[in-house]
């Protein structure tokens, strides 16, 4: 996964904070990536 300068994400555990008070919302949301190498041999 990259981000959106083409930058790749380290893998791990992100917290995402997400405050919209126009809408009166606000949520942490947990997310769990991990990075591997497409393997293409197992196809």
């Amino acid at each position: 996964m990259k981000n959106f300068k083409d930058i790749p994400v380290a893998s791990g555990v992100y917290l995402i904070h997400i405050s919209a008070p126009e809408l009166g919302e606000e949520r942490t949301i947990k997310w769990f990536g991990i990075g591997r190498k497409f393997d293409p041999s197992g196809l």
